[in-house]
């Protein structure tokens, strides 16, 4: 006991620097601690400053900096865009829709959704129908045929009607176009009526650049050598228009090789082959029909290939721009096969006709027509758009407002109103 009194009185006496010690020891880890806390919000702190400085530093080297207001200005007019294009694709579709109308016996198929099996009775009509478009097509231009009529004499006698001659191996082309030996399917059918009505545009295309001609002289286009659609005219070509006539070294070969391209399919061909190579892409290279089919129109090729007045080449072109069923022109070949021969009469020799004779002014051919010279022989290839139903969902857009693929309610904003297709409705080359 007596030497705890000791040690605290040497406590009072000495506590002075005992709590001096303690206060110091207190001090320096107080000061420890917080210079630690300090120095790690400084670091933290002064790394942010310095990302501010280099987000600053990036946005003012970058033009047009995609802040968000700049962000959702764009996704706006990506919107307005998006609204445009759809009602410019309902209008187009719309149009052409007034052109490609199937038969009034068939106007049911038109109800039908774009997959959808068409009935076997329809079918099975469809293909009797079928057979008697080939004169009414003929009739179009009308094509040079022979007729039987009685003179004033009373004698018969055989004389030449129309206008165009039309190659009969060439015709015969489209003539299997229509040789079914039996019922055809529903794809057979849709294609079948989707040919009628593009090999029907080509030809009041050259009805139309022979208006006002009165007889086989006069006509502008003299005689049909080719006139071919899908397979049989694909070809691949550059984008640009191609305009050539041919100088001593002869005509330069087409591009794209022949043989690449697709097979023409015959009356025995599977759905599949009927569809393989019917439509290109925009440089003229063969798609798939799936894929062709659901974009927003199909590119069908085709070529022409005539004889005509050279100077008349002008109205051909426009009237191919002007069709109802566009022509977008990509190739124009101005005697493709002949090299140039001067004329009796200084005028070069118009072509070879299929008789094998080549004349120039005023001379006559074995048919006995008198060859005009300014005829020459004209290779034109072009792609038919033929536009599918409008879809909403390809574009991207919301249905909010409605039903989709121009079905009714399903105007677009800020659009002219048009006729809306039915949800079900079967449209241009369908």
């Amino acid at each position: 006991m007596d030497q705890v009194k000791e040690y605290l009185e040497v406590l009072k006496k000495h506590h002075f620097w005992l709590l001096l010690v303690i206060a110091i020891g207190a001090g320096i880890v107080a000061y420890r601690s917080g210079a630690s806390t300090f120095s790690a919000t400084y670091s933290s702190r002064k790394s942010s400053i310095e990302g501010k400085f280099s987000d600053v530093s990036r946005v003012a080297s970058t033009p047009n900096h995609p802040n968000q207001t700049f962000i959702d200005g764009i996704e706006k007019l990506h919107d307005e865009e998006k609204q445009l294009t759809l009602a410019a694709w309902q209008t187009l579709y719309e149009k052409q829709g007034e052109v490609l109308r199937w038969p009034e016996q068939f106007r049911s198929i038109e109800n039908l959704p774009d997959n959808a099996e068409i009935d076997a009775n329809d079918r099975y009509a469809y293909m009797n129908y079928a057979r008697d478009q080939l004169p009414r097509l003929l009739d179009i231009v009308k094509v040079r045929h022979k007729e039987t009529i009685v003179d004033e004499n009373g004698d018969e006698k055989e004389v030449e009607r129309g206008l165009v001659e039309w190659d009969e191996q060439s015709r015969s082309e489209l003539e299997r176009l229509f040789e079914w030996d039996r019922q055809p399917t529903t794809k057979r059918v849709r294609y079948t009526q989707e040919a009628l009505w593009v090999y029907e545009a080509l030809l009041e295309i050259i009805a139309k650049t022979n208006a006002g001609a009165t007889a086989f002289y006069n006509a502008p286009i003299k005689e049909i050598l080719e006139l071919q659609i899908a397979q049989a005219a694909s070809q691949p070509v550059q984008s640009d228009v191609e305009l050539y006539s041919p100088s001593g070294s002869g005509p330069p070969e087409p591009r794209g090789s022949s043989s690449s391209a697709p097979t023409v399919p015959g009356p025995d061909a599977t759905d599949e082959e009927l569809g393989e190579g019917r439509y290109v892409d925009s440089q003229g290279n063969p798609i798939a029909a799936t894929q062709a089919e659901t974009g927003e129109f199909k590119l069908m090729p085709i070529r022409m290939k005539l004889v005509m007045d050279q100077r008349k080449i002008p109205d051909l072109l426009a009237n191919c721009a002007n069709s109802e069923l566009t022509v977008e022109v990509r190739r124009v070949r101005i005697n493709p096969d002949v090299k140039p021969q001067q004329g009796p009469q200084g005028g070069v020799t118009s072509r070879s006709r299929s008789t094998g004779m080549s004349s120039g002014r005023g001379q006559a051919s074995a048919s006995g027509d008198v060859e005009d010279p300014y005829d020459v022989t004209v290779e034109l290839y072009g792609l038919i758009y033929i536009y599918n139903r409008p879809d909403r969902q390809r574009l991207g857009i919301a249905d909010a407002n409605g039903p989709t693929n121009g079905a009714p309610g399903a105007q677009v904003p800020g659009a002219t109103p048009a006729a809306a297709v039915p949800n079900n409705a079967t449209g241009p080359g369908s």
